[in-house]
């Protein structure tokens, strides 16, 4: 045997080895394609196994790119919180589970309140920062099982499995005290909405429909007390 024969097969060997522990079909290939190349001597055949390799390193890109896109399908990249996707369809699996086995379950829509007035005054490279810190607070007043989403610009839905209204009514106060930014003279808090199984709807366009009236109740609401504030406050330096 050859010292380059004795050195490919060693080298597949190890390759062939690496790729059972870390599930590559790179290193699968090109592991055979070495025994291959050591034991058969014949131009022709060599070039196939060339080819073969090289085809199995472009399928194994293109492995990368989808799961790479599936990623950005599922994960907003800004707050690392899961997609407006991932949330409609781990709903749709929730309503599902729910209706086989008759759990409950709640869903929570939360918006900003003024945080148009912090991209205004501070430009959107400091929003972008306050996204990341409110979701990140968000999740620490979480359950590991309950699901966050970013819906869109300043809005995150959450999704909590195996809770009663009486038990998001508890949840919702919660957050909304314990959950704020403050930077400069603004101060960002948050306007909640929310919706259960199955009282307030059996679909997802129903609970969803209710969370996002309950959120924009609440956002009249907090305008409502921030003008009445104002106007106070105005009145007693008259």
């Amino acid at each position: 045997m050859e010292d380059y024969e004795a050195f490919y097969i060693v080298l597949s060997f190890l390759l062939i080895t690496f790729a059972f522990f870390i599930r590559s079909i790179i290193s699968l290939v090109a592991g055979f394609c070495f025994i291959s190349l050591a034991m058969v001597h014949n131009v022709y055949v060599n070039m196939l196994i060339y080819t073969v390799l090289s085809l199995s390193i472009l399928l194994q890109g293109y492995k990368i790119k989808k799961l790479s896109e599936r990623k950005a399908i599922l994960k907003d990249p800004l707050t690392d919180a899961y997609s407006r996707y991932f949330f409609e369809e781990f709903l749709k699996e929730e309503i599902k589970k729910a209706d086989r086995f008759g759990k409950r379950f709640a869903i929570l829509f939360i918006d900003l309140n003024d945080f148009k007035l912090i991209n205004d005054t501070y430009g959107h490279s400091i929003g972008d920062h306050v996204l990341k810190i409110i979701a990140s607070k968000i999740k620490d007043n979480l359950r590991e099982c309950d699901v966050i989403s970013r819906w869109g610009g300043d809005e995150f839905a959450i999704i909590l499995p195996e809770t009663s209204c009486s038990e998001v009514l508890e949840i919702t106060y919660r957050l909304y005290h314990s959950i704020s930014y403050s930077i400069g003279n603004h101060k960002v808090t948050l306007s909640i909405g929310y919706a259960c199984y199955p009282e307030h709807g059996r679909s997802l366009d129903e609970l969803i429909q209710e969370a996002d009236k309950g959120m924009y109740k609440a956002k009249a609401v907090y305008k409502e007390m921030k003008k009445s504030s104002s106007k106070q406050g105005y009145e007693e330096k008259q």
